[in-house]
């Protein structure tokens, strides 16, 4: 359950930098290993993790990786989520 919880401010952490166009000290979601039970939370970590890398480098091949996430949380059952996703995406592009 920490390690949960401890995803989840990460998280949070990723989307507060990208709304406020803040990319200094980030680099520790790249660090974070996976495993099944943290899947979930690493998949998120990873879309807001490319999708900085785009913001701060217009990088358009990180665009694609985050449409690959937001896919597969669609085909895992998660549309919901994915169109959230879908939706962050389209408002901070």
């Amino acid at each position: 359950m920490l390690k949960k919880s401890l995803f989840s401010l990460a998280i949070n952490v990723l989307v507060l930098s990208i709304e406020e166009n803040k990319f200094e000290n980030i680099d520790f979601a790249n660090k974070v290993p996976t495993n099944p039970d943290l899947f979930f939370y690493k998949s998120a970590m990873t879309f807001f993790t490319y999708f900085i890398q785009y913001k701060k480098n217009q990088d358009k091949s990180a665009l694609q990786y985050c449409d690959t996430i937001i896919k597969s949380f669609c085909l895992v059952g998660m549309p919901e989520y994915g169109e959230e996703l879908q939706k962050f995406k389209d408002k901070y592009k």
